[in-house]
């Protein structure tokens, strides 16, 4: 008779020792990486592989951490005082560049600029209040500060490298469905999707990534840099593996900085304020 010793494992140790990689590679690009997370990571991982929906249970998730203690582990973030935490400080902007140098050198990309890109997304609200402001008298044009949460809310989605070349946009709408009109004399090669509130989510990241971003520069030479705000985007495994054999290296801005360390923020948004 043969009598299994259990249950067989969900994963082969090849593919599982593949997922414990790409946690690692997301945690050192500044992805924050929360239990929720690297659950979610890990549904998306086994469902691609299996190409079935299947539930991942508290037992197994708790058996993976324990085969790759080792490799993995989780550890409780150490609280602090809200000024640093909220703040733009010379630590955390030293730290940053510190960081990016260090990208650099390794993957010789100093003088690349056309390989180096910052994605960043802004928002706009079609339904403004359009009040009289106070302004220099030499001013032509002053745009409303406005968020927005309403129906009229769009988003659009701009990636530039440090050559100053511009990928399509992709704009987002808050609707159900794409109207044809709304594509009309808009950039070349442009893209449209549409969200309940006008956001970017899960879904329209990875479709820009996927359809614009890899598409769009499959031509440049390797590797790419993308940098962006890592915590307005969630990454699916498609993502991460688009990026892995794309060679696409992924660096993630600090939280609550980037109004001091974004380049699209620094520059292009912060000349003309659309949100």
């Amino acid at each position: 008779m043969s009598i299994g010793s259990g249950r067989p494992f969900l994963l082969q140790k090849n593919d599982e020792d593949y997922l414990v990689q790409l946690l690692l590679d997301l945690e050192k690009t500044g992805f924050h990486l929360t239990k929720k997370e690297v659950i979610k990571i890990a549904h998306d991982y086994v469902q691609t592989l299996k190409k079935k929906t299947q539930t991942l249970g508290r037992h197994w998730f708790q058996n993976f951490m324990f085969r790759n203690k080792n490799k993995i582990k989780f550890i409780k973030e150490q609280k602090l005082e809200r000024s640093r935490k909220d703040g733009f400080t010379e630590t955390v902007r030293t730290g940053w560049f510190e960081t990016v140098f260090n990208v650099l050198q390794e993957h010789n990309l100093f003088d690349k600029p056309a390989q180096i890109y910052n994605v960043d997304e802004c928002g706009f609200n079609d339904d403004t209040q359009r009040e009289l402001v106070l302004v220099p008298s030499d001013t032509k044009v002053k745009y409303e500060e406005n968020g927005g949460t309403g129906k009229s809310f769009t988003t659009a989605i701009i990636g530039v490298n440090a050559k100053g070349d511009i990928l399509p946009p992709l704009t987002v709408y808050a609707a159900k469905s794409v109207n044809h009109q709304w594509t009309e004399g808009g950039p070349p090669r442009s893209t449209y999707q549409c969200s309940q509130n006008g956001w970017i989510n899960d879904d329209i990241f990875g479709f820009w990534f996927l359809n614009v971003f890899v598409v769009e520069t499959i031509s440049l030479a390797r590797p790419v840099l993308l940098v962006l705000d890592g915590h307005q985007c969630q990454f699916t495994i498609q993502v991460i593996e688009a990026a892995k054999q794309n060679n696409i290296i992924i660096l993630c801005l600090p939280p609550h900085c980037t109004h001091g360390l974004q380049p699209l923020d620094l520059v292009t948004f912060g000349e003309v304020v659309l949100f």
